[in-house]
């Protein structure tokens, strides 16, 4: 009979256990709204937004193209800067976009990109005059410069780079404004400062006493047109219709202003003018003194 009791009785403590274990989910399920059947899918909805928020949205840092050039978290230095030149002849739709997206500042902008980019043409050709001269068909032999008078003829010249650079901003920042009156005057200073890289890359070649100062101008000038076909919608997010007129009227602008700066200082390397008795030379030699 005992044996018999434990038979019967062991059936029942399963199903204890078993209502046990119901009765654990069941409470389980009672701290959500089971009239809706979607419990597993409203619990599943905050940890989505928890977990994917911030690496699944945002896409990651290295698929942009030249993305150094307009990240505010890295160290830009000069040599960047250099780089960006060849982006902008080579790639120039992707890398005006970042320009315009990063929206530098005046002291940004000529810091970085356009003194260095100045500055080392001007040194490398101050290099090649005073070791080589510059071959002057007038006389048609090669005319060594003194340490004199380089300085003052590289020290016009900056000068006279720097002014292409602003009078061009100015005249495009006036044109402009017959289109689009919120145009500012740094988004046309952008404009001149980076649609110039392919002029002052190609001052590069006057580093050369048999090159012609008329072929760096010629190639300079056509990488600048070249690259502010894209450059000027993007930054200065011109009106389609008017798009065209403000871009022929830059172009114009810009191979007025190099023109004027190439004939002062070709003809000076060619023997036609002579800079050493000017006003400016004077001056520069007595601030150097």
């Amino acid at each position: 009979m005992q044996f018999g009791f434990q038979r019967v009785n062991v059936p029942p403590e399963l199903l204890v256990l078993l209502d046990e274990r119901n009765i654990f989910l069941h409470d389980e399920q009672q701290n959500s709204d089971r009239r809706e059947g979607d419990d597993d899918l409203r619990e599943l909805a905050p940890n989505a937004e928890i977990y994917i928020h911030p690496a699944s949205l945002t896409p990651p840092v290295g698929e942009a193209k030249a993305d150094f050039i307009v990240s505010p978290g890295k160290t830009v230095t000069f040599l960047l800067g250099m780089i960006k030149v060849f982006f902008l002849v080579f790639e120039p739709g992707a890398t005006w976009d970042k320009i315009a997206q990063a929206r530098r500042g005046y002291a940004f902008i000529t810091i970085v990109h356009l003194l260095p980019l100045i500055l080392l043409g001007t040194a490398l050709e101050a290099w090649g005059l005073h070791h080589h001269g510059k071959w002057q068909p007038r006389f048609q032999f090669y005319k060594p410069f003194s340490l004199q008078e380089i300085i003052t003829f590289e020290t016009i010249q900056l000068l006279l780079l720097v002014g292409a650079v602003l009078v061009t901003a100015l005249l495009i920042h006036r044109i402009c404004q017959t289109f689009q009156e919120r145009l500012t005057f740094l988004q046309a200073f952008t404009v001149a400062a980076y649609g110039f890289s392919p002029f002052f890359l190609m001052h590069f070649l006057d580093a050369s006493a048999a090159v012609h100062p008329a072929v760096p101008w010629l190639l300079g000038v056509a990488g600048v047109i070249w690259i502010l076909y894209q450059g000027i919608p993007r930054v200065m997010q011109t009106d389609p219709t008017h798009a065209f007129g403000v871009y022929v009227s830059t172009v114009f602008v810009v191979i007025l202003a190099t023109f004027l700066a190439r004939v002062v200082t070709a003809m000076y390397l060619l023997g036609y003018m002579d800079l050493q008795h000017s006003w400016l030379s004077h001056r520069i030699e007595s601030f150097m003194h």
